[in-house]
């Protein structure tokens, strides 16, 4: 159900479109702008496009404004801008809508869409540390919003149970004292980082990598043992953040099923991989990346070595052949089994060779890797797209987490005190602490609602140098801050005693200040839908902190329940409603659920 800030966007889109013609204008989207000091939404397409047109600006407002009247919005050109505002009348419409139904604030614009969200990824040989914790979050944040706008969404973990960095852990789980007591992803990362600080222990490791590559069976059982274990302790990490999976798919999984090898073939028959027969990639299976996209062309390096000249893959081919399972480019040799019921209500699966048939193959795959990883995700992309040119994968390039003093490096042990367990436990002590809450599921919402909002407050390009006493704040602009201003405001529709449902809001009795937030509370709508399109959370973290600053602003300005104008008292308690709904709905999407007292 679109609401008037939607309805005006799209609108003013479409007369963008109709006065310089759609095939002139790609990305009309990039011309508005819905943050205007002037006006609800606004425009400077008259200006930007007509000289890159050879049209007369004046001719191109005039027509812009004219189809926006055509629509019934009121529309006017100055310094530069079409200005547009929304009627009060229409405002007021959208928030009946919203009171009614807060469902109305989402729009089923995926069709069950099937996209499928690839997170942590992690390497299941050390605890999750801070840059983990910010991919899950934000993969769990896609996942949230994909869902409430009406897709069929997957959450997918692709587990690397080969190479070098499973070779080293399983020499330290195998020859080295673990700690009992510890976690078991925290003593496995111990391990690791042992065998790591000595080149011995390392050399050693290099010789169980060959027998973990050939799925040598005397040396399986126990790399399944350590990774399965591993991975569960994972998800206990994930589940104090409500994060979940509904598949799990091992890099194992995809060798032995054959899938390299079909995907492998597939390139080869299409010319897009060939075998190199001399120079520095001779006996290499290769892939001329100038030949296949424009974007490589100029490049001193443009070639890409799929297999290496003694017959090992690299890490790309296999994620090649990940990718074309994905995306159903060959029939799916899997079975799946639930592994356990999730207490998000979910199942999660995995590959079994006795389970049953499932469909988990993508319309759209979407990867959450840290832009350290765009240039192999950019050489993916192309290869995937000249086979399939539907450009299907959306890569989601986050920026890495740094401590203020170091680097986290699995490696190095750096992440030792500093990982997601770590962050949450102290966060929990921190708000017991100053608000001397004794309730543990409270608690933990708080926890939660303070680590997500902090670390996605961030644009996703942007790195984080992490704060603990930042992210401890929580006293503005916080997760606990929202959650303290959505009990305030549920508390106040509580105390009324009045359906707000029945409640009809007169547009007279609403002054500048009122308008301003019921403004916001409408609009809400329009920033989901900006959020899915750049799937950055901070577009919805900067406007649910503008909607708290404007309610606790409404809130201390006026009386709501001692309002003696009966129709103002109702009017404010629209409001406090509305508000109250929108933030629920927008703070679930941020993976935060709210408290109704505190």
């Amino acid at each position: 159900m679109e609401l008037a800030y939607i309805e005006a966007y799209n609108r003013l889109s479409r007369a963008v479109s109709e006065s310089l013609g759609k095939e002139r204008v790609d990305e009309i989207d990039s011309y508005i702008d819905i943050e205007s000091r002037y006006a609800d939404i606004a425009t400077n397409a008259p200006i930007r496009l007509s000289k890159a047109y050879n049209l007369d600006y004046k001719i191109v407002s005039s027509s812009i404004i004219e189809n926006l009247r055509s629509y019934g919005l009121e529309a006017e050109f100055k310094n530069g801008f079409v200005n547009v505002v929304i009627n009060a009348d229409k405002i007021v419409e959208s928030l009946y809508k919203i009171l009614k139904d807060p469902k109305s604030l989402l729009l089923d614009i995926f069709n069950n869409k099937r996209i499928v969200v690839e997170f942590p990824s992690a390497n299941p040989v050390h605890p999750l540390h801070l840059g983990h914790l910010r991919n899950f979050i934000l993969g769990d944040f896609i996942y949230r919003l994909y869902k409430y706008l009406g897709a069929d969404p997957v959450r997918l973990d692709y587990i690397d149970d080969l190479g070098l960095q499973a070779a080293q852990a399983l020499y330290g789980y195998i020859n080295l004292k673990l700690d009992d007591k510890a976690k078991f992803d925290h003593a496995l990362g111990k391990l690791y980082v042992e065998v790591n600080r000595s080149e011995e222990l390392k050399k050693a490791s290099e010789e169980l990598l060959v027998k973990i590559e050939r799925a040598d069976p005397s040396i399986k059982p126990k790399l399944d043992e350590m990774v399965n274990r591993c991975v569960e302790a994972h998800y206990q990490t994930e589940e104090l953040y409500g994060v979940y999976h509904d598949l799990k798919v091992k890099e194992s999984d995809i060798v032995e099923a054959d899938l390299l090898d079909k995907a492998l073939d597939l390139l080869k028959s299409r010319g897009i991989a060939d075998l190199e027969k001399e120079g520095r990639y001779a006996n290499c299976l290769v892939v001329d990346l100038a030949e296949i996209s424009e974007e490589f062309k100029g490049m001193k390096e443009n070639k890409k070595v799929l297999v290496r000249s003694n017959g090992t893959a690299t890490y790309v081919a296999k994620d090649i052949a990940f990718h074309m399972w994905k995306l159903g480019l060959f029939k799916d040799p899997f079975r799946y089994k639930i592994v356990k019921r999730q207490p998000d209500n979910t199942d999660l699966y995995e590959v079994s060779g006795n389970g049953i048939e499932r469909d988990f193959i993508s319309d759209t795959a979407i990867n959450i890797i840290d832009y350290r990883q765009s240039y192999p995700q950019m050489v993916l992309k192309a290869i995937i797209e000249r086979f399939d040119s539907t450009k299907r994968i959306r890569h989601i390039a986050y920026g890495i987490v740094n401590l203020e003093e170091t680097k986290l490096s699995g490696r190095k042990g750096t992440w030792i005190g500093n990982t997601a367990d770590d962050l949450f436990y102290i966060m929990k002590e921190k708000i017991d602490q100053s608000f001397k809450i004794n309730d543990d599921h409270k608690l933990n919402r708080l926890a939660n609602a303070a680590i997500r909002f902090e670390f996605l407050r961030f644009t996703n390009d942007k790195d984080i140098s992490f704060s603990w006493s930042r992210a401890l704040d929580i006293n503005n602009a916080s997760g606990p801050y929202a959650l303290y201003t959505y009990a305030r405001a549920n508390k106040l529709v509580v105390d009324s005693g009045i359906d707000t449902s029945k409640i009809e809001i007169s547009k007279e009795l609403l002054d500048s200040n009122e308008l301003r937030i019921a403004k916001l509370i409408v609009k809400s709508q329009l920033y989901l839908i900006k959020a899915e399109r750049s799937l950055d959370p901070s577009i919805l973290v900067n406007h649910i902190s503008k909607l708290l600053v404007e309610f606790n602003s409404f809130y201390e300005r006026y009386p709501i329940l001692k309002e003696d104008n009966e129709q103002k008292r109702l009017n404010r308690l629209a409001l406090t409603k509305s508000f109250a709904e929108t933030l629920r709905i927008l703070l679930n999407i941020l993976g935060i659920e709210v408290l109704d007292i505190i």
